[in-house]
């Protein structure tokens, strides 16, 4: 830490920047030795710097030594910053490695492949696993979490809050459109065996014996 300070250019570094970046140390030893190992490749440690550890932690241990260097006296720093932040959300969000940067000027083509990678993660994620019971014209799976969404909007009810336990298999919905008649239906994944949840129509009302009727024949035969 003493090798660390003492690189410290105090002429350009402020106290209150200097006590921030030490309040923000962090505690897990993993991460405080990778900012040290970088620290200690460091020449001078000038408030741009200090700013971007104190920040910017987690996504500058991401970048090579080169790159923030060469981000630190880039006069785009704002704009590089920024990009890069947006990269590393994506890269957290949906699980992406975090690109190889050799220079600040591959940004926006890395951006742009990252944009890409963070779409088609999202439709799988998006994505259920296929239904155990095929839908029919009348009672109809649903596949993705949009559609679950929507689908809960559109009868008032709050099976949107169970996409966890759809992508779990768990639970499977159905729309059920019945003689003009629409609701919703819950199978679950019991024991190993699938069982009839609830059978409701919008806001969650009973509904008629003939669509009941009509459900449970389906799931019978299927």
């Amino acid at each position: 830490m003493r090798k660390v300070f003492s690189k410290i250019d105090l002429k350009d570094v402020t106290e209150n920047q200097f006590v921030q970046f030490c309040k923000s140390f962090p505690k897990e030893e993993l991460l405080s030795k990778k900012l040290l190992k970088l620290l200690s490749h460091t020449k001078i440690i000038n408030s741009v710097m200090l700013s971007l550890l104190t920040y910017n932690l987690h996504l500058t241990i991401n970048l090579p030594k080169k790159v923030i260097k060469e981000l630190v006296i880039s006069i785009r720093f704002c704009e590089h910053i920024e990009i890069l932040k947006r990269i590393y959300s994506r890269c957290c969000k949906w699980e992406i490695s975090f690109p190889k940067i050799s220079t600040l000027e591959d940004l926006p083509e890395l951006e742009t492949k990252n944009v890409e990678i963070a779409k088609e993660k999202k439709i799988l994620f998006e994505l259920f696993p296929p239904p155990p019971l095929k839908g029919t014209d009348t009672v109809v799976p649903i596949s993705e979490i949009k559609e679950l969404r929507s689908w809960s909007k559109n009868q008032y009810n709050c099976i949107r809050h169970n996409w966890k336990d759809v992508k779990k298999r768990n639970k499977y919905f159905y729309k059920i459109h019945f003689e003009g008649e629409e609701a919703t239906l819950e199978v679950k994944m019991l024991n190993g065996q699938l069982k009839i949840g609830d059978l409701l129509g919008k806001q969650n009302k009973i509904v008629s014996a003939n669509l009941r009727a009509h459900v449970r024949n389906w799931f019978d035969k299927n």
